[in-house]
């Protein structure tokens, strides 16, 4: 799944299931719905429609679905990154890695693994100009 396919709403279960790993249909809606003002219906329709888009994988713990991240963090951050910088503002991608370096969303392992693949791809970009 390309990563400009991940819409904001996603994104932002993705972000907390990054962070915490796993979490019910309500830990996620309890975490988003007044933020989002969504109903609890809204919520699981949105981490369905995740699963069979192969963002999230859904598992059955208790009677309770569990979701859990089916995207790994740096690499979606990456797709992103890259499908904004070169589509909407036409630099190159490494260019915007020291706007992650204040971020709580990236340990210092990650923004070093994030940087190293849009470093990648700006140098995959000079050998196919």
């Amino acid at each position: 799944m390309a990563a400009q396919d991940t819409s904001r709403h996603e994104l932002d279960i993705l972000k907390l299931l990054w962070r915490y790993q796993r979490l019910s249909a309500r830990e996620i809606h309890d975490q988003l719905a007044e933020e989002r003002g969504w109903a609890y219906s809204t919520t699981r329709t949105v981490l369905e429609r995740m699963v069979k888009k192969g963002q999230l994988r859904k598992r059955s713990s208790h009677g309770l679905n569990v979701y859990a991240p089916e995207l790994a963090k740096v690499p979606t951050l990456a797709g992103l990154v890259r499908d904004f910088t070169r589509r909407l503002l036409d630099v190159r991608p490494a260019s915007a890695i020291p706007m992650f370096a204040e971020s709580d969303l990236l340990d210092e392992r990650e923004l070093a693994e994030l940087e190293a693949l849009l470093e990648a791809d700006d140098a995959a970009g000079d050998d196919n100009a």
